[in-house]
This record gives C-alpha cells, structure tokens and sequence, in this order.
C-alpha cells in the first residue's frame, strides 16, 4: 500500500525511454534526426566499415565495389554480397523503389552521382545516419541513429559507448 507523504524524498525513480514517432510518411517509426558532429567518430567508421569503407573514394558509384560483388556473387552462385555505396542506399530508400530491376539501378547510380556533385560527402553521411533502418522495437520501425540510441540504449548518441555503437553499427 502507497501513502501519500508530501514533501517526502522518495531517493530516485527511472523512466523507460520514450520511443518517438515521426509525423507524416513515416508514421510506425522511431525518428530522431541528429548532426553528424553529434554522431562519435568511433560510431561513424564504424558504419563506414560495415557499409562503404571507400565512401571518400568514389563519387557516388564504387565500381570496385560492384565488380568485387558481382564476382562474390558469381562465386556463391546466389547474392552474398552487395555493391551499393551509403549514397546508392540513400538514394534507394529516399527517392525510389526497392525493386530489383536494371532501370532502378540505372536511376539509382544515375541519381547517386548527381548528388555526389551537389552535396558533401558529410553531409551525405548525415541523411544516411538518419535514414538507415536500424530494426523494431515492437511495431515502431527503428530508423536512424538517433532514434536507435535512443530506443535501444535510452541515450543520445554522443553518449554511445564503444559497445554499443558496434551494436548499432553492426
């Protein structure tokens, strides 16, 4: 039984974390958008390691990345391995469908390289850690880092620590 004591110091209390949704296209989904600079440097490579380690080495489209693929996959008789940079994703999940078609790919690499002129590498890096799906919590869509922190671990990202950036990067 609870009594009611006013003025009493009850010690601590802990909340789970609020799960946000975004308003708009993309109601069901955890959204929290955040500046790269607020992103660790540690959680940063290591998204660029699992997902285009040469993204400073390409303008949009990685042509060894896709031949390297292509053979892998060639190789395993099935798709083991895919060639899209973070801005071929970007581009994917922002402004076309997912289907699998050569005209999609065309548009994709087309489109890919048109921002790559326009926008800065950082920049790019910043929509897609706040674009890329990061799993569900329940029927909330997780996307994005932000939101990932904040669902998973109850935390910004700059208050990631090691382990848990290589969970979210991973």
């Amino acid at each position: 039984m609870v009594h009611d004591h006013p003025g009493r110091d009850i010690g601590a209390a802990a909340l789970e974390p609020e799960v946000l949704t975004s308003v708009g296209d993309h109601r069901g989904e955890a959204y929290h958008p955040v500046k790269l600079a607020d992103v660790p440097p540690v959680l940063i490579q290591a998204v660029l390691a699992a997902e285009d380690h040469r993204v400073f080495d390409h303008g949009g489209v990685d042509v060894r990345g896709l031949l390297r693929a292509a053979w892998t996959n060639l190789r395993g008789g099935r798709v083991l391995q895919g060639g899209s940079t973070i801005t071929q994703q970007l581009v994917k999940n922002r402004l076309l469908t997912p289907q699998r078609t050569v005209m999609r790919k065309l548009n994709e690499a087309w489109l890919s390289t048109v921002i790559e002129w326009r926008y800065s590498k950082e920049r790019i890096l910043e929509a897609y850690l706040n674009e890329i799906y990061l799993g569900q919590r329940g029927a909330i869509a997780v996307r994005g880092i932000g939101a990932a922190a904040r669902s998973y671990f109850g935390e910004e990202p700059h208050q990631l620590t090691l382990g848990e950036g290589a969970v979210l990067a991973g």
